[in-house]
């Protein structure tokens, strides 16, 4: 069995190694930015530059997302910043299943078979679809199961549920 070798760096013979999805070696990846920082030389600090790095550094932009829930939007659905926020404003903040408030917590429902984005969700109704796996007839049948037990809950009565009390568990009914 061979192994699969590395590439190795066309200029100083080093093994490559993978960074932001491309194949570098180590010295030359450090011997460029050397260079480039020659190159290009201090920045200049405005109120402005300083702003705007601290926002970065901080990782909120001027919409509330961060830079790293934007970097997901774009991997995960390959959407971006603009269009979450029109899916966001067209759910009006509020969940599609319990219409919940969703302001402070939104996420994206998507279909796994197609990758098509359904709408916002709150995070608790997102995760109950997934459980049921996106299956229609699954949740017809727990809604169906909550109905029906819901029902039978409803005709116990305060009389009953105190005569439960006083007997033994053996001779409980099952419900």
């Amino acid at each position: 069995m061979t192994m699969k070798r590395r590439p190795d760096c066309g200029v100083c013979g080093s093994l490559k190694v993978e960074r932001r999805n491309r194949l570098v070696c180590q010295p030359c990846a450090r011997r460029y930015a050397s260079e480039h920082n020659k190159r290009k030389g201090p920045q200049p600090s405005t109120p402005e530059v300083r702003e705007r790095k601290a926002r970065y550094r901080n990782g909120v932009r001027p919409t509330g997302l961060t830079n790293g829930q934007v970097s997901a939007l774009k991997k995960r659905y390959g959407i971006g910043e603009a269009t979450y926020l029109k899916i966001r404003q067209k759910s009006r903040d509020r969940c599609a299943v319990c219409r919940g408030n969703i302001a402070s917590d939104c996420t994206l429902d998507h279909d796994h078979r197609t990758g098509r984005i359904r709408g916002c969700l709150c995070r608790k109704c997102n995760m109950a679809i997934g459980l049921l796996k996106d299956d229609p007839g699954i949740m017809r049948a727990a809604a169906a199961y909550i109905e029906h037990h819901a029902l039978v809950d409803a005709r116990w009565t305060k009389q009953a549920w105190e005569s439960l009390s006083t007997r033994s568990v053996a001779e409980r009914p099952v419900a």
